[in-house]
């Protein structure tokens, strides 16, 4: 009876490997992102996009303090202005940012 079981389930799977998978409704279901996947990649372009709108500088420096997690002190090693500027810099950047993404209609004005 064993041997029996084990050639239908070793059949089945040789039928399944041999024929291509078609595109039903399940499978889709399956391989589609989560809707919190979708949101974290909707907010990564879009930060993104903003980002790219920024002056060189202020785009250095807020990479370097909010996605490399540097310190002040660091980042004002890493680009080679006083720790006071990087300051600067950063607070007018996150107020550019800002503007930037009034205009793209995302942040609440």
């Amino acid at each position: 009876m064993f041997v029996i079981a084990r050639n239908l389930v070793t059949d089945l799977h040789r039928a399944d490997a041999a024929r291509p998978r078609t595109a039903g409704d399940e499978w889709l279901l399956e391989t589609a992102p989560a809707a919190d996947e979708l949101e974290a990649a909707l907010g990564a372009w879009t930060m993104t996009e903003a980002l790219s709108r920024l002056t060189p500088a202020h785009r250095e420096v807020l990479t370097l303090l909010y996605y490399r997690r540097l310190s002040v002190a660091e980042a004002a090693v890493v680009v080679g202005v006083p720790a006071g500027t990087v300051k600067s810099r950063s607070t007018y950047a996150l107020r550019a940012q800002r503007l930037v993404l009034e205009e793209m209609e995302v942040a609440p004005s």
